[in-house]
């Protein structure tokens, strides 16, 4: 599970980022892009929970 701390960590960051950014320019361009990065991370997550349930039905 370093793999989902890790993407974690990175999603907190570019958040943080992304927020100041906007903060400092008002430019709309940082929150399409917050919205794009929140979509990635959202199907990251359901994929992970998608295989993590297959995984526990057939026993792998």
């Amino acid at each position: 599970m370093p793999v989902v701390r890790l993407i974690l960590v990175l999603t907190i960051l570019a958040t943080v980022v992304l927020g100041a950014a906007f903060l400092l320019t008002k430019d709309k361009r940082y929150i399409n892009l917050f919205r794009q990065l929140m979509k990635f991370v959202m199907s990251f997550f359901v994929l992970l929970a998608v295989l993590y349930l297959v995984m526990r039905v057939l026993h792998i």
